[in-house]
């Protein structure tokens, strides 16, 4: 897992956040990144081997969400991660809207 340099106070107590959400759902975090965007202030968790990421608001700590994009189409789907109680669930509702979105496309 890639950290991003130069996080500030704030925004590595937000990396600790995501990184607890991951260790909730048993995600392993080997081949991603944590950073924060730089046009939002969101930080940001991303894994290659899940098809959705997990980031907090810049003004909020209480509410981890899941976003899941299809980079075709630009098509961003967002729902809080507290929705899910596993890693099967969360994967699950990103696969059926990668599969949506493939059909879409077709």
């Amino acid at each position: 897992m890639n950290i991003q340099q130069g996080l500030c106070g704030n925004e590595l107590r937000k990396v600790g956040l995501l990184i607890t959400e991951a260790s909730r759902f048993g995600m392993d975090l080997e081949h991603g990144e944590i950073g924060v965007n730089s046009s939002s202030g969101n930080v940001w968790l991303w894994d290659e081997d899940f098809n959705f990421s997990l980031y907090l608001d810049l003004n909020e700590d209480d509410i981890i969400y899941a976003c899941w994009n299809h980079w075709d189409t630009d098509r961003e789907e967002i729902i809080e991660s507290s929705k899910f109680h596993t890693i099967y669930e969360l994967n699950k509702w990103a696969e059926e809207l990668e599969e949506e979105a493939e059909k879409e496309e077709a």
